[in-house]
């Protein structure tokens, strides 16, 4: 969108400073649009003021990231202590299995006697 401004020397002013790179890219971006640097910073600047805030939107996406990342890392918790049981269990069923052998070995050797 091309923007054509009227200014005028009674327009109020402002000295600014700028980081050399953005400079020499405002320099580029006036000479490709036909605009002094003054008008090219001006139209840029009210092209900026026309968009939507979306700061709000912003903000309540990186609440809601936040809110999940949390849930995340608490479903994440409760596997790994799942995990931790399913473990415990099947090392128990495992013991077990090892005393109910060894009960059916000294019952069939008390068998014989």
């Amino acid at each position: 969108m091309v923007y054509h401004l009227r200014m005028s020397r009674e327009d109020p002013q402002m000295k600014i400073r700028l980081p050399a790179d953005l400079k020499e890219q405002i320099e580029a971006a006036s000479k490709n649009s036909g605009r002094s640097m003054n008008a090219e910073i001006v139209a840029r600047l009210q092209h900026s003021f026309s968009l939507p805030d979306l700061s709000g939107k912003t903000r309540r996406l990186t609440e809601t990231g936040e809110i999940v990342e949390r849930d995340i890392v608490q479903v994440i918790a409760d596997l790994q202590d799942l995990l931790a049981k399913a473990h415990f269990a099947a090392s128990t069923l495992n013991l077990f299995d090892g005393v109910r052998e060894e009960n059916a070995r000294r019952d069939s050797a008390s068998d014989g006697y």
